[in-house]
């Protein structure tokens, strides 16, 4: 495994480079130590991102079949420069700061405007089946929906075929911790509440600094479970394909009735007899 073949990337949907950056950063160092994984960090502040209309240009009736993703409502929008790195990695971890009991306007513009659901039946559709998904939520206080938010973030990569990965205490880092489901983490404790260091122990008014130390053990503890996790789904994978074992392919549609462009992502699976024309009464 020293070729470097498992990769994880990280995202932050946090519009400041503050608190949840600083927890992404613990986590990814964390990974760091295990010298069969590349790492991957992406800012979503750092690229122009518009948000979904639901025009449906990017879908496979409407796409042409073999164009890289792209939006067409908005050319100025960045995601096609994110989406291949998402297609390219075996897992990835969202973070996130919550505001207002859910992930960021910012992060939402990533993941509801992306190719891979089912129903949007493009050759992308399925990509992101069995990648690992981590969660890093942020809130000011104890109780301020960092549970709700990992859970809708986990929900939103079910639905794609992803497997949530939780943090269990490691002898690294044992109990107690923020959480053991994801890095859920708070700083009500801390010196500045919205500052960089807000998470970390080192930015805990209290004595002992408690919820940094809870805090910085769950990053750590999920991103050496993201290791565990994506190294062994990706060996199993590779152990099934290498022993004939069928892993049973993608196609969201066998009939398909909606009206669809010539030249589409349809109209070629169609010439190509994989999907057949019908109309449903």
């Amino acid at each position: 495994m020293a070729n470097k073949k498992v990769k994880i990337l990280g995202i932050c949907g946090s519009s400041r480079r503050m608190t949840t950056d600083r927890a992404m950063e613990e986590v990814l160092e964390a990974i760091k130590e295990f010298d069969w994984v590349e790492t991957e960090y992406v800012h979503l502040a750092d690229y122009t991102l518009r948000h979904c209309t639901g025009c449906m240009a990017c879908f496979g009736i409407n796409a042409p079949a073999d164009e890289p993703w792209h939006c067409y409502r908005f050319p100025e929008d960045q995601k096609g420069l994110i989406i291949p790195k998402m297609m390219e990695s075996d897992g990835i971890i969202l973070g996130t700061p919550v505001y207002g009991c859910g992930a960021t306007a910012l992060l939402r513009m990533l993941i509801e405007m992306t190719p891979f659901g089912y129903y949007t039946f493009t050759k992308h559709a399925g990509a992101m089946r069995h990648k690992t998904l981590g969660v890093v939520t942020v809130g000011g206080a104890d109780i301020e929906g960092q549970e709700t938010t990992g859970m809708d973030l986990w929900r939103w990569g079910l639905r794609l075929g992803m497997m949530p990965v939780a943090c269990p205490p490691t002898r690294n880092d044992t109990l107690p911790v923020a959480s053991v489901s994801g890095a859920f983490l708070s700083t009500v404790d801390s010196k500045e509440q919205y500052g960089r260091e807000s998470v970390t122990k080192e930015g805990t008014r209290t004595v002992p600094p408690t919820q940094g130390s809870r805090n910085m053990r769950s990053c750590r503890n999920l991103g050496r479970e993201m290791v565990v996790a994506t190294t062994a789904v990706k060996l199993g994978l590779q152990t099934m394909r290498d022993r004939g074992m069928e892993i049973p392919p993608t196609r969201p549609y066998k009939y398909y009735s909606v009206k669809y462009k010539s030249g589409s992502y349809v109209d070629k699976l169609m010439k190509e007899g994989k999907v057949e024309a019908k109309t449903f009464k």
